[in-house]
């Protein structure tokens, strides 16, 4: 969900607009960059669990969530129906 949230609000490369604008208070906003990214082993990306966060010191990003949650679509798989 944050890397799919992640995905619309930040432009390509850096360049031209974003897919996607949120409306949010100054808040959510500082929620935002919250969870840190890592890569596995797999070359996967990772977002931070709330475990880690609260380790460092930071506080769950509930405002930020449900921002995410506002826009994020999961893909639905097709099953396969063999008759």
């Amino acid at each position: 969900m944050w890397l799919a949230t992640r995905g619309v609000l930040v432009s390509a490369a850096g360049e031209g607009e974003p897919t996607l604008r949120l409306r949010v208070d100054d808040r959510t906003v500082s929620q935002m960059p919250a969870p840190r990214y890592s890569t596995d082993s797999q070359a996967n990306t990772v977002v931070e669990s709330k475990d880690s966060m609260r380790k460092r010191g930071v506080r769950s990003p509930d405002r930020a969530e449900a921002g995410c949650l506002a826009v994020y679509e999961p893909a639905i798989h097709q099953a396969q129906i063999i008759v």
